[in-house]
Protein backbone atom coordinates (compact mmCIF):
# COMPACT_ATOMS: atom_id res chain seq x y z
CA UNK A 1 0.00 0.00 0.00
CA UNK A 2 1.17 3.55 -0.68
CA UNK A 3 0.42 4.70 2.85
CA UNK A 4 2.99 2.38 4.43
CA UNK A 5 5.85 4.69 3.40
CA UNK A 6 8.22 5.29 6.29
CA UNK A 7 9.37 8.88 6.77
CA UNK A 8 10.99 11.31 9.17
CA UNK A 9 10.99 15.08 9.47
CA UNK A 10 14.00 17.20 10.35
CA UNK A 11 13.09 20.45 12.09
CA UNK A 12 13.52 22.05 15.48
CA UNK A 13 10.65 20.15 17.10
CA UNK A 14 8.12 22.83 16.21
CA UNK A 15 6.61 21.09 13.18
CA UNK A 16 3.71 18.85 14.15
CA UNK A 17 2.53 16.23 11.66
CA UNK A 18 -1.16 15.89 12.35
CA UNK A 19 -2.43 13.65 9.53
CA UNK A 20 -0.94 10.93 7.33
CA UNK A 21 -3.54 9.27 5.11
CA UNK A 22 -4.41 8.20 1.60
CA UNK A 23 -5.73 11.04 -0.54
CA UNK A 24 -9.53 11.22 -0.81
CA UNK A 25 -9.28 10.64 -4.57
CA UNK A 26 -7.16 7.52 -3.92
CA UNK A 27 -4.19 9.05 -5.73
CA UNK A 28 -1.27 9.72 -3.38
CA UNK A 29 -0.59 10.22 0.30
CA UNK A 30 -1.65 13.30 2.25
CA UNK A 31 0.50 14.82 5.02
CA UNK A 32 -1.02 17.65 7.04
CA UNK A 33 1.30 19.51 9.40
CA UNK A 34 1.67 22.84 11.15
CA UNK A 35 4.23 25.06 12.83
CA UNK A 36 3.47 25.15 16.57
CA UNK A 37 5.84 27.68 18.21
CA UNK A 38 5.35 30.94 16.25
CA UNK A 39 8.61 30.59 14.29
CA UNK A 40 9.54 30.67 10.63
CA UNK A 41 11.00 27.24 9.90
CA UNK A 42 12.57 25.37 7.01
CA UNK A 43 11.79 21.69 7.50
CA UNK A 44 13.06 18.73 5.49
CA UNK A 45 10.91 15.62 5.11
CA UNK A 46 12.86 12.42 4.47
CA UNK A 47 11.17 9.35 3.01
CA UNK A 48 12.45 5.79 2.68
CA UNK A 49 11.23 5.42 -0.90
CA UNK A 50 11.71 7.63 -3.96
CA UNK A 51 9.19 10.43 -4.48
CA UNK A 52 7.62 10.70 -7.94
CA UNK A 53 5.94 14.05 -7.27
CA UNK A 54 4.87 16.33 -4.43
CA UNK A 55 2.62 19.37 -4.16
CA UNK A 56 1.18 21.74 -1.58
CA UNK A 57 -2.60 21.44 -1.47
CA UNK A 58 -5.54 23.28 -0.02
CA UNK A 59 -7.55 21.70 2.80
CA UNK A 60 -9.73 19.94 0.18
CA UNK A 61 -6.60 18.27 -1.27
CA UNK A 62 -6.60 20.26 -4.52
CA UNK A 63 -3.01 20.67 -5.71
CA UNK A 64 -1.90 24.31 -5.69
CA UNK A 65 1.89 24.42 -5.94
CA UNK A 66 4.35 21.78 -7.12
CA UNK A 67 7.26 21.09 -4.79
CA UNK A 68 10.65 19.91 -5.94
CA UNK A 69 11.44 16.51 -4.54
CA UNK A 70 15.08 15.50 -4.50
CA UNK A 71 15.08 11.70 -4.63
CA UNK A 72 13.72 10.95 -1.14
CA UNK A 73 13.36 14.38 0.46
CA UNK A 74 11.24 17.52 0.28
CA UNK A 75 12.05 20.89 1.82
CA UNK A 76 9.08 22.86 3.14
CA UNK A 77 9.11 26.41 4.55
CA UNK A 78 6.61 27.41 7.23
CA UNK A 79 5.47 30.82 8.45
CA UNK A 80 4.58 31.10 12.15
CA UNK A 81 1.56 28.85 12.94
CA UNK A 82 1.13 27.97 9.27
CA UNK A 83 -0.76 24.80 8.32
CA UNK A 84 0.46 22.89 5.25
CA UNK A 85 -1.15 20.02 3.39
CA UNK A 86 1.10 18.04 1.04
CA UNK A 87 0.12 15.43 -1.53
CA UNK A 88 2.90 12.98 -2.34
CA UNK A 89 3.13 10.28 -4.98
CA UNK A 90 5.58 7.41 -4.59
Amino acid sequence: AMCDAKWTVEALGNIVIEVVKMAEDGDGVILRMYEAFNRRTDAVLYFFRPILSAAECDMLENEEKRLSAEDRRIQVSFRPYEIKTLKIHF
